[in-house]
């Protein structure tokens, strides 16, 4: 701690080298933090591809990680536009997991996500049409990615089998997208409040998919990030859960208490 590895002038990538599975990361644009433990004697070691966005360095590698990609090149960081034989083997592996799921008496939920592979609407639209997979209705990662999870609970409530309730702050959706704020600075900067505090139709959701007859599982999803130590006892996430949790009390008390989906207005949480 306090101890810093500093460069005479070249870039800390001249004296490090590149692992396509690497024990270092970035914190902001300059600083190099461990990714996992570290063992005494490991060669430190950082993906090169984290810091420069720029053609001219490509070269073959032979870092010989098992995620290693062969070849670094500038655009490594970006998330990769799948082409059409891709998408098509991801149907096909979905509908594959599908059948040993229900062969083993489990549900699959494929879970859309912020810089996955299927992330915006387009993408989730593209699942949604060509495959029977079960959903996870994520309202936060659906709404940063441009589909409003209270249409999906509407028209697609069928194709739900589980639900995660996450809030979003709608300003940092934004730069967000534009790649002005990675996800862990959105995250420290509080894109994910608790729930009721932001701007996803949470109560709508649940309403919804409770008059149709849902009857999973609500996951309180609560992201944060410790920026300035360990909270006081009462405050940081668990007070922020305890919010999350007071609000779904709420909705579940205005919730139809003779549904027979669930006892008494209560939220299977």
């Amino acid at each position: 701690e306090d101890l810093y590895l500093c460069s005479n002038g070249h870039g800390f990538a001249d004296w490090i080298n590149h692992s396509c599975d690497p024990n270092l990361g970035l914190r902001g644009q300059i600083v190099l933090v461990a990714r996992r433990p570290i063992a005494v004697g490991e060669e430190l070691c950082l993906d090169y591809a984290m810091t420069d966005g720029s053609p001219y360095d490509e070269f073959d590698c032979r870092c010989g990680t098992t995620l290693c990609r062969g070849r670094i090149t500038g655009d490594d960081w970006q998330r990769p536009e799948l082409s059409e034989v891709e998408w098509s083997t991801m149907y096909d592996n979905l509908a594959a997991v599908d059948t040993i799921c229900r062969e083993r008496g489990l549900v699959q939920a494929f879970h859309p996500h912020v810089d996955s592979v299927v992330e915006t609407a387009d993408e989730i639209r593209r699942i949604i049409e060509h495959t029977e997979v079960g959903f996870v209705l994520e309202t936060g990662h659906m709404l940063i990615g441009g589909l409003d999870p209270l249409w999906f609970a509407a028209e697609h409530a069928d194709r739900v089998a589980l639900v995660h309730l996450k809030d979003v702050t709608v300003d940092l959706i934004e730069p967000l997208n534009r790649d002005e704020l990675t996800l862990m600075e959105a995250v420290q900067a509080g894109i994910f409040p608790s729930l009721g505090d932001g701007g996803s139709p949470i109560a709508q959701v649940i309403a919804t998919l409770e008059s149709n007859g849902y009857g999973g599982r609500y996951v309180i999803e609560q992201d944060a990030a410790l920026t300035d130590g360990l909270p006081a006892d009462g405050e940081g996430p668990i007070r922020d859960v305890a919010r999350s949790v007071a609000y779904l009390q709420s909705i579940a008390t205005a919730l139809d208490a003779d549904t027979d989906t669930h006892n008494k207005g209560e939220i299977p949480v």
